[in-house]
């Protein structure tokens, strides 16, 4: 998988990537954040941050339906 963090990109295993969502995921604050995208062995690192759930679920609706999967935190 490679993914680009920063505009960097960086080589990993499935299993890495997800550890290193879930260390984000422990580090960020509570806020509704979408923290990355992926796609047919690519992944970007986004760190969007939505003033209210409802905009990061229109942000991962609007992903989803370009066929990615996403990965966020709902803040609460």
């Amino acid at each position: 998988m490679i993914v680009q963090i920063n505009g960097h990109s960086y080589h990993m295993d499935n299993d890495s990537f997800k550890k290193m969502v879930s260390q984000i995921k422990k580090s960020i604050p509570k806020k509704p954040t979408l923290i990355a995208v992926e796609k047919d062995g690519y992944a970007e690192m986004r760190n969007d941050v939505y003033k209210t759930q409802k905009d990061l679920t229109n942000a991962v609706v609007k992903w989803n339906k370009k066929g990615y999967k996403t990965k966020y935190i709902r803040g609460i």
